[in-house]
């Protein structure tokens, strides 16, 4: 239950029992305990789940290597083409740019479709890790371009933080080397 009470039994987070010691949680009768300070000061982990929730307008989906000479090594290459394709085609719908690597592609080849076709960007890299063939610039340019708030679903305001980073969604092949150096 986020709406005013955090923390019962096994769920009682050190977060919590701090904030009862701070005078912030008053522990309710009935084993959970209440906030006292509904408001913008209150660090409990209810107000601040909408700090973790991801947001379209500030999310960037990077989908990593899935290139026409490594998908044969892949189990179940058709299948995990798909799902790919398929996050792609909601990230795409909902606006949220799609980032694209390729290993070395004069080696290795293009990525394949269906994530080819709905890639916004691809950034060619030699190195394993994606940031320093040129991610890093991506992310920051896409940080600076950070565009007018929407509506969520309930009809309220979302305000978008231009100090906080972007929420990157990450994917991809070769999670022992590429992926991996890449996150």
């Amino acid at each position: 239950d986020l709406g005013g009470r955090i923390g019962h039994g096994a769920h009682d987070s050190a977060h919590a029992k701090a904030a009862r010691q701070t005078g912030n949680i008053n522990p309710g009768g009935d084993g959970q305990n209440q906030c006292l300070r509904p408001d913008d000061r209150c660090q409990c982990f209810h107000h601040r789940v909408d700090d973790l929730r991801m947001r379209v307008d500030r999310s960037v989906l990077v989908l990593v290597d899935y290139q026409e000479r490594l998908m044969p090594a892949i189990a179940d290459q058709a299948e995990v083409l798909r799902r790919a394709g398929f996050v792609a085609a909601v990230a795409h719908e909902l606006g949220v740019p799609v980032v694209g690597t390729a290993q070395n592609p004069e080696k290795l080849g293009p990525n394949l479709p269906p994530v080819a076709e709905r890639l916004d960007r691809v950034i060619d890299k030699v190195t394993f890790g994606a940031c320093e063939g040129g991610l890093d610039d991506v992310l920051a340019e896409l940080d600076r371009t950070v565009p007018p708030p929407s509506a969520d679903p309930a009809g309220a305001m979302l305000r978008v933080d231009p100090d906080r980073p972007r929420d990157v969604v990450i994917a991809g092949c070769e999670a022992h080397v590429c992926l991996l150096q890449t996150a």
